[in-house]
């Protein structure tokens, strides 16, 4: 509750400073510089060679395409379920009409 009441009192202070405000977006977008730096050099220093790391793309996308493999063949039969389900519901109504 209390940070929020203070946020609400810096964002109006802001209105009133554009300079500030565009300060406070630039102070912002460095930190999220600095993160994406960081996390770069943290890859970089990584103890994978080249090797183990191409190993590792290869296992995830082998695993990826498994999925999406899967998730095709549950859409298909799905798709066929669906359009049986019509089909009984119309045969359906033709027994109940027909007796």
């Amino acid at each position: 509750m209390m940070i929020s009441r203070r946020k609400e009192e810096l964002d109006l202070a802001l209105v009133n400073f554009p300079l500030k405000k565009q300060a406070m977006m630039l102070e912002e977008q460095l930190q999220e510089l600095r993160e994406r730096r960081m996390a770069i050099l943290a890859e970089l220093n990584s103890e994978e060679t080249p090797e183990v790391q191409r190993e590792h793309f290869a296992q995830r996308i082998q695993r990826d395409n498994e999925e999406i493999s899967h998730m095709q063949t549950q859409s298909v039969v799905q798709g066929r379920d669906g359009r049986r389900r019509p089909q009984k519901i119309s045969e359906l109504g033709n027994r109940n009409s027909g007796a």
